[in-house]
């Protein structure tokens, strides 16, 4: 008994004593302490989250004085729900609440908090210092610069701490000296200042400390005088040759530029993802300056692998960072890679290589969606080792089938494939923030905060590691994106890529800033950053070694990845000279790439109205951009909002934005698209509600009811002229519900009172992924897109590629807003084609000659007809529906009996490489590099055009059907 007494005392002390440790271990209260050696006259707030284990949502907190000093503090609570078990927070200290001021640099800065003292861990944080501190005896309080610069008319403001003797150093050379009486100091130098030298301030303080600091030249950036002497039209960044690599930075500012190399491309982990520690080059270059303000350095020999860095030097200031032109990185794009790109490419790969279902570029049917969203459901059916990644999308023969009905259906690449689509928009996949890529293995991370939709931009020309099945090789990204577009062009698809120039994912540390300060950022007068995008910086594309750039990168990725199309976010942020300019340089490589974007700002801008590449100035634009008029006017309408504008505006979707009779985009302006091939209709993209949780926010709870409005919203784009965009998941009725018992914080994100998320940016893969299940549920509504998507490319006249051909052919009959209806008129080739489109009501038609009616009383579509019309004949719609009736010609295959062939009823069999015929043939070394990174054969599904004898004969009225080659024995 006393043995199991003192056993049982034995745990109960082990418990105790871990009890306490776990106490002791860990904080249950945050201070933040800062300090200012300015007055105090603003709001000042920091935004405070747990950081690990769980990443999770912030919160703002708003400091207070301490009594009359220049510390301020503010203190949280850690033992809440939202900071319970951290082990490490994260803090951004701001000017004001949101996120329109200043911020303190060092970005996102992370606090170890087992460095506590009786529970309560204190930060020490200090103006304008990257460095924070755990011991108030540590803090570095004394004298500071915080800013130099030239004004316009080449005086130099200085706002530091306090007064002192200042020396004006030209190269490194005091020319000029004095001394200021305060901190804040405006300085006319006698020196007759050149741009084409640097400058720095120095000042002697009263404390004896001494400092140097570049003298910013961000107000003469746009004078001629700068631009006629720094306007770089050469290469920049890595150019490879197997013989020797030539490494270039634009830094007209710095005094000197190292070249850090490496061996791997993580500080922490080798490229097998092992940890191991890189911490400082094994060899330093030091780059000489060249012109234009260009340093350069060149290493002799093969450098393919090699990871590097440059460190820019200016004064007493050095800064180490990422290449803005890294064509490759290692994990969280923290080094850059030197890449012999025909070591990535796989089997069959060949340049310049594009589907040919585009003639023009009002053919393109675009579908949107994530890498990751088709491939991390358990219903996806294809190796769980490639969810979520770029493997998982390119995988064909991936099937689900319904326990219940038996029915088996296509999923992923093929579900895509089968619909009909020729183009699929993915979002951002270039290297972005906010995913941690040496987690992916950790489960429980990746659940909660794997997903994000990528809009904040770390590296423009790189793969994101997170999707590649080893990020720390900076190689594998690039070879498996690949295959990725390899598999959608072996279906006849396209590859959109999502891009956002716009703006950077932090400003004072991004590598932009750190090679030339100020320059690839716009400001405000009073030297903040202008916020158009909403995110705290946004990019200036006026600029020309920006658009420069802008424009290198979209032609590095049209080119090495055969990208046929770029969508721009927020383009209303770019000036209209860049984005034509993209577009002239894009049709060089091949005239059917298409660069369309958001006519919108995220905020307000110092980008003048009429330099705006936006909505209304797309008179002055050669490029698309969405038809948000139509967007709203086409669901409103739908729910019973049958105004006039409403009507209007979807009779100028219907026109391909043409300036034709009774078409108008608002009641205030007629047309801002003027050609089809300049607007993108849609009625739901990857922001705000999905199409489904739209309509069931509106009040619509009947099944029939949501699925008949899922389809008639849909008809109307897809029976407009133009080019057609669909949100994917429409098809399936895609729902972004909220679980009610969700272990992540969606505080940040949108969540309607039903529990829809408007805002899933960085929601996890169960709110964003699609549930094949709903394919079977869901499957009339299924087929009715794939039908409308195929009579639309089985009919050239939906797809008329010039205002003046839809002016003569487009008549809309009687003016109704109940109604909206119109007549194609045929031509010797194309016969006549009706469409009439019902909101609230339903309708009855008399035909006045025989037609063939492609949709039945419901609206479904089939493309090979649903009956056959006589003249006089009674045609009736339901309400919510469309109709859409074909002249009868013996060119017109009629055939009520004959369906779209299902994928899931055809032999998958084994698929070969493709051959020569079918864009085979060998580029480089064509590496699979399987061995090295444990990846299994990719099999092929291949799908041939075959052009069916209708109307016209040629690639307009090609149907994609899918043929299977079996592999030879």
């Amino acid at each position: 008994m006393k043995k199991i007494f003192a056993s049982i005392l034995t745990v109960f002390l082990i418990i105790f004593a871990g009890a306490i440790f776990y106490a002791q271990s860990t904080a249950n209260k945050l201070i933040l302490n800062y300090y200012r050696f300015n007055k105090v006259d603003s709001v000042y707030t920091a935004w405070v989250w747990q950081f690990q284990p769980k990443d999770g949502g912030g919160e703002e907190f708003t400091f207070e004085q301490v009594e009359d000093t220049h510390w301020l503090k503010v203190e949280i609570d850690l033992t809440t729900e939202r900071y319970k078990g951290s082990t490490v927070a994260g803090f951004i200290v701001k000017t004001g609440t949101g996120w329109g001021g200043a911020e303190e640099p060092g970005g996102d800065r992370h606090i170890d908090l087992s460095k506590h003292t009786d529970g309560v861990t204190n930060v020490y944080i200090v103006q304008s210092s990257e460095e924070f501190y755990y011991d108030i005896a540590d803090v570095d309080i004394s004298n500071k610069i915080f800013d130099a610069y030239f004004t316009e008319n080449k005086k130099i403001v200085v706002d530091a701490t306090e007064g002192g003797a200042w020396d004006l150093l030209e190269n490194g050379n005091v020319v000029e000296s004095g001394t200021t009486s305060s901190g804040s100091a405006t300085i006319t130098p006698t020196t007759t200042i050149s741009l084409s030298k640097t400058y720095q301030i120095r000042i002697t303080f009263d404390d004896a400390v001494v400092l140097e600091f570049p003298i910013s030249l961000r107000n003469l950036y746009d004078s001629e005088e700068f631009k006629d002497l720094f306007s770089y039209d050469g290469q920049l960044g890595v150019i490879y040759s197997k013989g020797s690599t030539t490494f270039r930075l634009w830094s007209p500012i710095s005094q000197s530029v190292e070249l850090l190399l490496y061996n791997q491309g993580h500080p922490n982990y080798s490229d097998d993802g092992k940890k191991k520690d890189e911490l400082t080059p094994f060899k330093t270059v030091e780059m000489n300056k060249t012109e234009k303000g260009v340093f350069e350095a060149v290493l002799n020999g093969d450098q393919d692998g090699i990871y590097y860095t440059f460190k820019t030097t200016s004064g007493t200031t050095s800064k180490e960072f990422v290449d803005p032109y890294a064509y490759a990185v290692g994990a969280n794009g923290l080094r850059g890679m030197v890449v012999d790109f025909n070591t990535t490419n796989p089997k069959g790969w060949r340049y310049d290589k594009r589907p040919t279902t585009i003639e023009n570029l009002t053919d393109y049917i675009i579908y949107e969606t994530h890498v990751r969203d088709l491939t991390t459901h358990e219903t996806w059916g294809g190796n769980p080792e490639y969810a979520g990644t770029f493997l998982g999308l390119a995988q064909s023969k991936t099937l689900y089938t319904d326990p219940e009905s038996g029915i088996t259906v296509t999923t992923g690449l093929d579900h895509i494939a089968e619909l009909g689509v020729n183009a699929v928009h993915l979002l951002p996949f270039f290297d972005y923030g906010y995913v941690d890529e040496t987690r992916l293995d950790d489960k429980e991370y990746m659940e909660l905060h794997g997903y994000n939709w990528g809009y904040m931009p770390e590296n423009f020309n790189a793969l994101q590691g997170s999707y590649s099945t080893n990020p720390f090789d900076g190689k594998v990204r690039i070879n498996e994106f690949k295959q990725l577009v390899q598999a959608f062009h072996n279906n006849n698809i396209r590859i959109i890529m999502d891009v956002v120039y716009n703006h950077t994912a932090t400003t004072d540390t991004s590598n932009f800033q750190y090679s030339m300060p100020g320059y690839y950022f716009r400001q405000n007068k009073d030297g903040s950053w202008s916020n158009g995008s909403g995110t705290g910086n946004e990019t200036a594309s006026d600029r020309y070694m920006f658009r420069k750039y802008m424009v290198d990168s979209i032609i590095f990725w049209a080119t090495e990845y055969n990208i046929s199309g770029f969508r721009f976010d927020l383009m209303g942020l770019h000036d209209i000279e860049t984005m034509n300019l993209i577009k002239e340089e894009v049709e060089k490589i091949n005239p059917t790439i298409l660069i369309y974007g958001e006519p919108w700002t995220g905020g307000g801008t110092v980008l003048p109205e009429n330099l705006k590449a936006d909505k209304n100035n797309m008179d002055k634009l050669d490029v698309a951009s969405f038809n948000d008029n139509s967007r709203n006017a086409i669901k409103a309408w739908q729910l019973g909002d049958q105004s006039t504008q409403n009507a209007n505006a979807i009779r100028y979707a219907i026109a391909g934005g043409s300036p034709i009779e009774y078409a108008h985009a608002q009641d205030d302006r007629q047309t801002f698209h003027e050609e089809p091939y300049k607007i993108i209709n849609y009625v739901s993209c990857h922001d705000n509600s999905t199409l489904r949780d739209e309509m069931f926010s509106a009040g619509i709870r009947a099944e029939d009811k949501l699925k008949s409005l899922q389809m008639a919203n849909n008809s109307i784009v897809l029976t407009s002229q133009g080019i057609a965009f669909l949100h994917g998941g429409e098809e399936i009725m895609r729902s972004k519900k909220v679980s009610d018992t969700a272990k992540y914080d969606y505080s940040g994100n949108r969540v309607n009172s039903y529990g829809l998320s408007d805002n899933s940016y960085d929601l996890p893969d169960e709110v964003n992924q699609f549930n094949w299940a709903n394919k079977v549920k869901y499957l009339d509504v299924h087929n009715h897109y794939r039908n409308m998507i195929a009579i639309r490319r089985l009919y050239p006249s939906f797809r008329l590629t010039s205002a003046e051909e839809i002016e003569e052919r487009i008549e809309f009959f009687e003016v109704s807003n109940s109604r909206i209806a119109f007549k194609i008129k045929g031509t010797e080739t194309e016969p006549e084609i009706i469409v009439i489109h019902n909101g609230t009501d339903t309708s009855t038609m008399y035909a006045d000659k025989p037609y063939y009616r492609l949709t039945n009383k419901m609206g479904e579509g089939k493309v090979y007809g649903n009956s056959e019309i006589r003249e006089g004949g009674k045609i009736e719609a339901a309400n919510n529906t469309t109709t859409i009736l074909v002249e009868q010609r013996d060119s017109v295959i009629y055939d009520k009996t004959k369906e779209l062939p299902l994928f899931s009823e055809m032999d998958f069999g084994m698929n070969s490489d493709i051959d020569d015929n079918n864009n085979g043939g060998t580029n480089g070394d064509n590496n699979q590099i399987d061995d090295n990174n444990d990846k299994k054969p990719f099999n092929w599904t291949i799908f041939l055009a075959i052009t069916i004898p209708v109307l016209t004969v040629g690639i307009g009225s090609a149907i994609v059907i899918p043929i299977v080659i079996k592999k030879k024995k």
